[in-house]
């Protein structure tokens, strides 16, 4: 092979030659058409794209307005697009390039402070406690306040007073405000069931169902039936059951003592009569005993319904005594009178209030029994004692109860057996006697007390009463004494008829005691049905120790609240002492036990007088809520009234079109270049001026989320979780001091500044000046607009936080 050097080959060199000329054309040819069409390429594009990004960043604003309307829904989302995507030279790929996205969480910060940069802050805490000591204090709207609280009033009619001093008749079941006895007055009864806010008897006056309850056996007035009755009722008295001697005479006659009435116990028996020799005496009844009739059975103590709170029973009657037979004369025939009638029972008295005093004497006594009905001849009718009445039932229940008076509900004693002197006369001066002395009639049972206390029971002296001292010093239960049997001759008998003294009769026995039972029941109801619906408003406090910087902590209260009912707590606040300005209770906002109540519309941070309301409410209209104690704290500082930041920033890098920032930011979006900044796009503030009071509306907008960042032309901006709080609906202030933390304040400046103009504010009325900024996103400056006001010319504020879930995506 022969080798040739290219250099010295002449027709290599023409070839190289030829390829380095047509290169060179290619690649003049090339740079002509890069540096003719990337230009015009990428100028088009940066202009469209200055002009498509600003109008991104207005409906980025829009966006984020539709989102925090739409806050809570499931459709609070959306995604808008920003910029374009890049263009290339055809067939050369060469890319135009945009800029770059920035989402920053903690940059342009803002800030709305309730006072003036100048105002100094004291030093401490405090807490204001409200436990209900003073109700004077207090306004209510069917809402009482007692010792350890309030709740809702009993829903009653009008007051019951008795005070004429004389017997008054009363009977059935009321409904009413206050029942009060007093000045000596005697409410008389059979029945009576009170329900009552408060029930007062007061010293020496009386509620008295004695005698009134079940009826005692009457006389039966014909013959040829037995003549004397038994009592009414389960434990009605019985009757002795002897018979006249002569068998064809079917008529109760022995003079035998009536039965007393039974109640929680049993009655006593009547006493027996004495049957002596006489011309109508069989073999088997002359010289003879005729037993009593019996007392009454127990009624009330064979179950728990003696301890119940429901259940009441009247008093038994007694029974009536046998009828007696005094002489038989030949000239006048034989003469017989009544036995005595037996005694009613005592009544039921039912009283139920969440206070109840009584310091006189409530009574269900049942009635003693009656001495022979014929009234001429009484002391010596011969007849049996009637039996005493059964005491009936005193039923008390409430919350507070003090007894410093009496409660009795003793049996009514048996009465006497009538004397007799039996004789037939013949006309010769002979005569037979028939010795007939009646049997004393038997006693009543006691009846039931039963008090139901929610509370201690309060005795003499307001000291705490125990059940021993209060059954033994403040209750008679008793039952009645059996009556004495008939002694001795009666009017018609003497030495001459009567040589001889007729047999006495037998004495009734006592009935048995009845039954106290005291009873705490810490789960009383009032029986009055309570108002559906009340509020209880507090005293205006002064938190502010002359300053306005007064930084408001959480709010707690103690409740007992039963199932069916609600306590709605409200809190405001005020510039003025006579809370003026505050928001009406209907537009304030509830807030939860335990709730920062500087978040409420209501309540503003930098207010010194504070003010609360409770709204108490029952579904079920036998219970009512109770609110105990409510205790809001507070501090002295600075009284930031909210604190927003984060920023969506555009930066440009542009090889033609002039750079620039926009930013979105407190709602707005600010524009700078090299030759300025701007307001491109206003906020959602709003400066107005109304007579002497200042107005400002603002919507701040918190954008939270992630931080990041990136370079491009084609973005999207996804927004989502839109929450919107009313922090203050019109509250006023002295002053207000709104602090921007930006990297802008000149635009802010100016736009501020024309706000403020366009209002017609005064230049006293406010002032903007920039201050060195601390922020966390590192920002060098800030922007102070302070507008000033005092009692006649106060700042008024609107303020609304909007908080919005931001995530920047890059390429798309």
């Amino acid at each position: 092979m022969i080798k040739t050097r290219l250099c010295d080959d002449k027709d290599a060199q023409s070839v190289t030659l030829g390829f380095v000329i047509i290169m060179g054309i290619a690649l003049t040819t090339f740079l002509i058409l890069f540096s003719t069409q990337v230009p015009m390429v990428t100028k088009k594009f940066e202009f469209e794209h200055t002009q498509k990004i600003e109008d991104d960043f207005a409906r980025l604003g829009e966006a984020i307005g539709e989102i925090a309307m739409s806050a809570g829904r499931e459709t609070a989302f959306a995604t808008v697009s920003m910029g374009m995507k890049p263009r290339s030279i055809p067939q050369l790929g060469v890319f135009s390039s945009g800029g770059t996205l920035e989402f920053n969480s903690s940059s342009e910060k803002f800030e709305c402070i309730a006072c003036s940069p100048q105002e100094l802050i004291p030093a401490g805490n405090g807490s204001w406690h409200s436990n209900f000591a003073n109700s004077s204090q207090y306004s209510c709207f069917h809402v009482d306040i007692f010792g350890e609280g309030a709740r809702l009033q009993l829903e009653t009619g009008e007051d019951m007073i008795f005070n004429s001093g004389d017997g008054v008749y009363l009977s059935g079941e009321y409904f009413c405000n206050n029942f009060i006895v007093t000045n000596n007055t005697s409410v008389n009864t059979p029945w009576l069931c009170v329900h009552a806010k408060y029930i007062l008897v007061d010293v020496n006056s009386t509620i008295n169902a004695t005698g009134r309850g079940l009826a005692g056996g009457p006389t039966i007035p014909e013959w040829g039936t037995p003549l004397s009755a038994n009592g009414t009722g389960e434990g009605g008295g019985k009757i002795p059951t002897c018979r006249h001697p002569y068998s064809w005479l079917d008529y109760c006659y022995c003079g035998a003592g009536g039965g007393g009435g039974g109640h929680y116990g049993r009655g006593g028996d009547g006493g027996y009569s004495w049957t002596g020799s006489g011309p109508y005496c069989s073999v088997s009844d002359c010289n003879n005993n005729h037993t009593g009739g019996d007392g009454g059975p127990p009624y009330a103590n064979i179950t728990n319904e003696s301890r119940d709170m429901n259940t009441t029973y009247p008093g038994s009657g007694g029974a009536c005594g046998a009828w007696g037979q005094v002489a038989c004369i030949e000239s006048d025939g034989c003469y017989l009178f009544e036995g005595g009638a037996g005694g009613d029972g005592g009544g039921v008295i039912i009283l139920d209030a969440p206070i109840i005093n009584i310091s006189g004497l409530v009574t269900v006594d049942g009635e003693d029994g009656h001495y022979s009905n014929d009234l001429d001849r009484a002391e010596d009718s011969a007849g049996g004692g009637g039996g005493g009445g059964s005491g009936g039932t005193i039923l008390i229940k409430g919350g507070n109860i003090t007894i410093t008076g009496y409660l009795t509900a003793r049996g009514g004693d048996g009465a006497d057996g009538a004397k007799a002197c039996d004789i037939y006369y013949r006309g010769d001066d002979s005569s037979d006697t028939y010795n007939s002395n009646g049997g004393g009639g038997g006693g009543g049972s006691g009846g039931v007390i039963k008090l139901f206390n929610q509370s201690a029971l309060i005795g003499p002296g307001g000291a705490v009463m125990n059940y021993t001292r209060f059954r033994e010093y403040h209750t008679d239960v008793s039952g009645g004494a059996g009556g004495r049997g008939g002694i001795g001759n009666g009017t018609y008998c003497n030495d001459s008829y009567c040589p001889t003294n007729p047999e006495p009769g037998g004495n009734g026995t006592a009935g048995d005691p009845g039954f106290v039972y005291n009873h705490s029941y810490p789960d009383y109801v009032e029986s009055l049905p309570h108002y559906s619906a009340g509020y209880l408003v507090s005293p205006v406090y002064d938190a502010g120790v002359n300053s306005p910087m007064v930084c408001y902590g959480n709010i707690h209260w103690t409740e007992t609240k039963p199932s069916g009912t609600e306590i709605i707590m409200k809190v405001r606040t005020s510039l003025y002492p006579d809370m003026r300005d505050a928001l009406p209770w209907q537009l304030c906002p509830p807030v939860t036990n335990g709730a920062d109540i500087s978040d409420l519309a209501s309540v503003s941070d930098g207010h010194r007088y504070l003010q609360w309301r409770a709204e108490l409410y029952t579904l079920e209209r036998s219970r009512t809520p109770v609110l105990n104690s409510v205790c809001i704290n507070y501090s002295y500082c600075k009284p930031v009234i909210i604190t927003t930041s984060g920023g969506i920033i555009f930066r440009s890098a542009y090889a033609y079109a002039r750079n620039f920032e926009l930013v979105y930011a407190y709602g707005g979006t600010i524009k700078s270049q090299s030759n300025g900044e701007l307001v491109l796009y206003n906020p959602p503030v709003s400066i107005t001026r109304d007579g002497n009071i200042t107005n400002i509306s603002i919507t701040a907008v918190d954008l939270i989320g992630r931080d990041n960042n990136g370079s491009g032309s084609c973005y999207a901006v996804s927004l989502s979780d839109a929450t919107t709080q009313l922090l203050e609906g019109g509250l006023k202030h002295h002053n207000l001091t709104l602090n921007l933390s930006t990297d802008y304040p000149e635009a802010w400046r100016e736009w501020f500044n024309a706000r403020c103009k366009d209002a017609g504010l005064e230049p006293s009325a406010y002032n903007i000046s920039s201050f060195y900024s601390t922020s966390p996103a590192g920002h060098g400056s800030g922007l102070s607009v302070v507008f000033y006001g005092n009692d006649t010319h106060p700042v008024r504020l609107w303020l609304k936080r909007t908080e919005v879930r931001v995530r920047v995506r890059i390429g798309e």
